[in-house]
Order: C-alpha cells, then structure tokens, then sequence
C-alpha cells in the first residue's frame, strides 16, 4: 500500500506544486504516518495539515467560476467553457442544450461537467457516472458547487489498484484520490467515492475534529454513500445491506435534510434531532455504536437488538399513530434478514427526486408453497397504511394493515411471508 501511496504523490505533485525540498519533507513524513503506529491524534493532525495545505495550492491554480454555489462569471465565459466541453463528449444525447436555453442549475452542472473533463488526470470509464453525480448535488440543498468544482479539477482516479477482494474501491481525501480495484468494479465503486469526496462530516471532513469528539459512524457514512450511489445509478445495493436500511429508517423518522445536513456537517446532528424527538440520547448511541460495531456482518443477536431499538424509536415518536409505516416494516425486515435492496423491481426511492415515491412501493417476491412443490410470484404494493399482495397463481388480492404489535412479530421471523402463506 505505501508503493501505491508513493506513487500517487509523486504523480499529483510532478507538476512542481510544491519546490522539490518540501516535496522530499511532506513525502517522508506522510510515508512515516502511514507506515509508523503512530497516535490517532498525531496522525489526523498531520493529514488535516496537509489536506488544507493541498486545498489552498489549488484554489491557487484553479479558476473557480462560484462563490458557494453562486455563479461568478458571465455567460459568455460559459459558453467558452461549454464549447470546449463538446471536444471532450462526443455522444450526441449528453449535451443537449445550449447556454441561452440552460437555467441556471444546468449551467452549474455544465461548468462541473467542464471541470470533471478537463482533468487530465481522470481516464473516464463511464460518462453516466458523473452524469448522476451531479444529479445528486441538484438534489442535494447543502452542496457546495465551489469545492466541488476544485474537487473534480483535481481528482486524480486510478483503475486496477492492488486493494482487499472485499473493497471495490477507495476515496483517499490527502490525495483527493480514488482508487478503484478493478475495471468490472467501475460502474458500482466509482459514485459511491464520489460521494465520498462529497460528504463533510466523514470521508472528507476536519479529520482532527472527527479523531477528538467522537462524532463520526462507519455505518452511516458507508451506509449512506451506498444508499445515494444505489439511488442515482438506478441500481441495487451490493454491500452493507444493515447500514443501508438503517439510513432509510432514520430518513424516514427525521427527513431527508437531516440526512443531507448531517453528511455535509456532522453525524452528532442524528443524535440531536433523535433526542428532539423523545429518544433518549444514551439509548440513540447504544443503537449507533452497536450499528457500527461491524458494518457488513452482525450475529442474529445484534440484529434483534438493532431491530427493537428502532421499532421502540418509531413507537415513541409516532405514539398515537394507528398503525405502522408499511416501508418502515419492510426495512426493519431488510435488516434482520440482512437484505439489500433490489432497486430494478421497486419504486423506492428517498432521495432522487426524478423517482421519488414516498407513497408506494412494489416488490416482486418468489416463495415455496408449503409442498415444496410449487413456486409462487408475489407481487406486494405497499402504501403508507397499508400494503396490497397480489398472487400472480391465482390471481387474487389480498390486503392488510400493520398496527404497532406487529412491529414485534418481525423479530425472530418474516413476518411478511408468514402473513402471506396463511393467505395462500
């Protein structure tokens, strides 16, 4: 790994950022950071160091055309930008408009889209990647087009890399690198780094601050990521299937804007409006902590415990509702049966506005008759109070209404699918 980290400095500064001597000073100690078990606190210190260092060379070098996300040049200067992006993009659908005809969020993302092509550091392997990562900034009412423009001006992606067989890809922020372990692991790995690079409160943020107060969770920041990346590439979760279904969970008891807040701020904002809520505090970090106690595999304990904390949050905050969110059972089952998501079959997304349906959700579901000899397609169509099942076989509907004791029935068993067999 400090080959790859050797090699990756010396590409990002060949281009004399720094005076040769420094060069030499910086790599030394970095390559002893890294190499050497050194405290946390010494080790965040020095990678916030040069981390701020680095972003103050580039806002040295780099023309940002916003304050914010405010743009700060005409349109004339757009168009400039506009007309050298068509060199870079050949495909005849991509840039459809012309800058007279943009408002001013397409003009943003065409100068984004400007800065991500003219990087000479990026070989580009998928155009759409981008294309949904800018989505999600629109989206996204706390992003900062001026840093994200000097953070695709700079970011440096590089294929192939010698990482873990369990890691697709890595966001490095000293180097505003992403490392990707290989070419089939483009079109999963590549937006969710990106997202990544995006969030403030984790992956990208004040280093120092997250090592010293504690406010940082694996699970959300990964579980999060994953959730968005899955959302705008309009594709299936593949990993941390506990983390994800927990972010939608909290995103349905406390909104998509804390979601966004607390990526772009910190994760001690969860814990705040939790406690706003009734929740109290010590119970919200024992849910939080157990969360991040490993976030690929739990034992069925630890997913039981998860389970009841969040069954008992959502019964506190919404205590003189009749009956249960029909998508927040499902999620509750999604985590004990450690289940991702399979987005081509369901209309469940939170957070892309272009798909988004709070309302429904469908899901198409393949059980055994209690035979074993027949195999049955049901398809389920949850609404906010209730869910519809629909048995393709015999083509019949059926329809029931979760109340509050049916939260508890999930622990242990699908609760779904028992409800289901009794109606078959």
């Amino acid at each position: 790994m400090n080959n790859d980290i050797n090699a990756l400095f010396d590409d990002y500064y060949k281009e004399e950022r720094l005076k040769r001597n420094r060069k030499k000073e910086i790599k030394k100690l970095i390559v002893r950071s890294i190499s050497i078990p050194l405290t946390i606190g010494v080790v965040t210190l020095n990678a916030q160091y040069f981390y701020d260092k680095k972003m103050k060379l580039i806002s040295k070098t780099v023309q940002n055309p916003f304050n914010g996300c405010e743009i700060i040049i005409d349109d004339e200067k757009i168009n400039d930008n506009y007309n050298k992006l068509k060199k870079y993009i050949d495909q005849d659908d991509f840039l459809d408009k012309t800058v007279n005809d943009m408002s001013l969020s397409e003009k943003s993302k065409q100068l984004l889209l400007y800065a991500f092509f003219s990087n000479n550091k990026i070989n580009i392997k998928n155009l759409n990647v981008i294309k949904n990562y800018l989505c999600y900034l629109e989206d996204n009412p706390y992003s900062n087009y001026e840093e994200t423009y000097n953070n695709l001006k700079t970011l440096f992606v590089k294929y192939n890399c010698n990482l873990p067989s369990n890691i697709a890809g890595i966001y490095i922020q000293l180097f505003n690198t992403i490392l990707i372990r290989d070419e089939k692991d483009v079109n999963y790995a590549y937006l969710h780094e990106l997202l990544h690079m995006d969030s403030r409160s984790g992956a990208n943020g004040n280093l120092a601050s997250i090592a010293f107060t504690h406010k940082y969770y694996t699970w959300f920041e990964e579980g999060s990521a994953e959730v968005l990346a899955s959302e705008y590439r309009l594709n299936d979760e593949t990993v941390y299937p506990v983390s994800c279904a927990a972010v939608r969970l909290l995103t349905r008891l406390l909104g998509t804007d804390v979601i966004y807040k607390a990526r772009r701020d910190t994760h001690e904002i969860l814990i705040d409006e939790l406690e706003k809520k009734g929740i109290p505090r010590d119970d919200v970090i024992t849910l939080f902590e157990l969360l991040d106690k490993n976030t690929k595999t739990y034992d069925k304990n630890e997913l039981g415990h998860i389970v009841k904390h969040f069954s008992k949050i959502y019964k506190t905050i919404n205590r003189d509702e009749k009956y249960v969110e029909p998508l927040f059972i499902f999620d509750l089952n999604n985590i004990y049966n450690c289940t991702s998501i399979d987005y081509k079959n369901m209309d469940y997304y939170l957070f892309n506005k272009k798909y988004n349906n709070k309302d429904t959700v469908m899901i198409n579901t393949k059980i055994d008759s209690f035979d074993g000899k027949k195999e049955l397609f049901i398809r389920t169509v949850y609404k906010k109070d209730r869910y519809i099942v629909y048995n393709g076989a015999t083509n019949q509907y059926f329809a029931s209404s979760y109340s509050f004791e049916d939260m508890d029935k999930i622990t242990g068993k699908s609760y779904i699918k028992e409800w289901l067999y009794e109606k078959i």
